[in-house]
């Protein structure tokens, strides 16, 4: 027998042995589910959990702190499989306003937004939300009218790059075993179960921002990632005005959040149209 056919026969054994663990997996966690104390909840979506009922904002407490894992694309992705009232368009702002904070565009007091030529990007999906933009634009000088009237003309393209953003991290979860598949449904671990309960507690928090004492928050970063958590919730106006009396060196933060709002309204119409 050659190398290359034991390299072969060597790779086949290894194949098969990882499809026999996840069969023994698959039926260990079957027989669990068959014993009465468990039970699989699942959405309409067909994401769900063992033992845990879906996460509703009334069952939550409220939370305060930034989530354990402060990746957008990640939240992103819970939000989605929880059904927290997830729409794609909001991760849209979300991203406009982390782009702000690291340095990657810069907003003037006209409401132009400034892309620099070249950027890198980890994920590839940002990375062609950031070359449309720059399309969109004059000179990498982006006014509110031409991302407007270039979301118009581009919607399903928009919203095809927001929609891979958190699709794609759904894969990776599932490709790392957070997700399983199990009796038609998806179920997710208690890793995401638990992160999700504090997104949420943080969507909670953020509701009732209010009636926060300013003072309870003296870091101006937090502000900033409250900012951005609150546009993926969908409910920046809720805390923009708090901030603006609390930071006012943050104007800028302020002007692309009306920005946001003005793509954001051609955005839902365009959705509601079609």
């Amino acid at each position: 027998m050659t190398l290359s056919n034991i390299l072969s026969l060597v790779i086949i054994i290894c194949i098969v042995t990882i499809f026999i663990l996840s069969i023994k997996d698959q039926i260990k966690i079957q027989n669990e589910l068959n014993n009465s104390k468990y039970k699989i909840y699942t959405f309409d979506n067909g994401y769900g959990y063992i033992n845990h009922k879906r996460i509703t904002i009334d069952d939550v407490k409220s939370y305060r702190n930034l989530p354990d894992n402060n990746n957008l694309y990640y939240n992103a992705a819970l939000m989605s499989l929880n059904e927290f009232d997830y729409n794609p368009n909001y991760l849209f702002g979300a991203i406009i306003l982390q782009w702000i904070k690291n340095g990657i565009i810069t907003l003037d007091n006209n409401n132009s937004i400034y892309l620099t030529k070249q950027q890198q990007f980890e994920n590839v999906f940002e990375e062609k939300l950031f070359s449309n933009l720059q399309k969109a634009s004059k000179n990498n000088i982006l006014e509110e009218n031409e991302l407007k009237s270039w979301v118009k003309s581009n919607y399903y393209s928009f919203y095809d790059i927001l929609m891979l953003l958190t699709n794609s991290e759904i894969k990776k979860l599932r490709e790392a075993n957070h997700i399983k598949p199990m009796n038609k449904s998806y179920v997710m671990d208690e890793e995401i179960y638990n992160d999700s309960v504090k997104l949420l507690g943080l969507k909670k928090y953020l509701m009732n921002f209010s009636s926060i004492n300013e003072k309870e928050i003296n870091d101006v970063h937090i502000w900033e990632d409250y900012l951005i958590y609150a546009n993926l919730f969908g409910i920046a106006d809720r805390i923009n005005k708090k901030m603006q009396n609390h930071y006012p060196n943050l104007s800028e933060y302020s002007n692309i959040d009306r920005f946001v709002a003005g793509v954001l309204a051609v955005l839902f119409v365009t959705s509601n149209n079609d």
